[in-house]
């Protein structure tokens, strides 16, 4: 959606499958960067020679994609590539990066309607699931002063709500104008119907009909285990990140 939002300007790139392949050219780096001292550094001169090399892999993908797609501003998503933020901003220092941030209780609840009856669905271990939405976010947060004004959180709460506030700060941030109307325009999805993580709300207009649906999907326990985290989750933040109760 938050993709669907932004290349519906048409100053962007037009709508892409997630950049999975982004996110492992990143994820190579970092890993390769961790295991300096036992592997990687018999294979480059020093850390400044890695990062160069590595660099120009990563910038010949964007130098593809911009072949392939046109010479709009680059707009890239996938959700786990919040994981390796740092490194894309090592690469390339005047991107722009936004974090979509919903409230726990909904995304895990999202999780386990889009799991059920897969494997991982049958592990109905909350607070495990609840461990894999921090560790999306803890490494972006740790470093968040490197990223100063580079990086916006948008809360999907208050963007699915049409907040006065949320779309005139994406407006702001990425410097697109984005002609978007809550009432009457639909946004592009190029999942189809039938991929493990589409939504029955893929391509129209933008709802709030999602929001709270915890209250449906997750039984008093595991609401009880989840809100028991919430001071150490909003402090790892920073702010509020409970917001399903204020806006349903």
């Amino acid at each position: 959606m938050m993709q669907g939002i932004i290349c519906s300007d048409r100053k962007a790139f037009p709508v892409t499958r997630e950049c999975a392949y982004l996110s492992q050219l990143l994820a190579v780096y970092k890993n390769e960067k961790d295991n300096w001292s036992y592997h990687t550094h018999d294979y480059f001169d020093s850390k400044q020679h890695f990062h160069e090399y590595h660099g120009r892999i990563v910038a010949d993908y964007m130098d593809h994609i911009r072949s392939r797609w046109g010479e709009g501003l680059i707009v890239q998503k996938q959700p786990v590539m919040v994981k390796y933020f740092p490194e894309l901003l090592e690469f390339f220092p005047a991107s722009k990066f936004l974090v979509m941030v919903r409230d726990p209780r909904d995304a895990i609840a999202s999780q386990f309607v889009r799991y059920a009856g897969r494997p991982m669905g049958a592990d109905r271990n909350v607070l495990k699931f609840l461990q894999l939405y921090v560790d999306r976010y803890r490494r972006v947060l740790g470093l968040r002063e490197s990223f100063g004004d580079r990086l916006l959180y948008v809360f999907y709460e208050k963007l699915v709500s049409n907040s006065a506030d949320m779309l005139p700060a994406i407006r702001r941030h990425t410097s697109l104008d984005i002609p978007w109307d809550y009432e009457t325009s639909t946004w592009v999805s190029k999942r189809p119907p039938d991929d493990e993580s589409a939504s029955p709300l893929d391509g129209k207009t933008i709802s709030s009909s999602s929001i709270g649906n915890y209250k449906a999907v997750l039984v008093d326990e595991e609401i009880t285990k989840i809100e028991r985290n919430r001071d150490k989750i909003n402090t790892m933040f920073g702010f509020d990140v409970f917001l399903a109760d204020k806006y349903s």
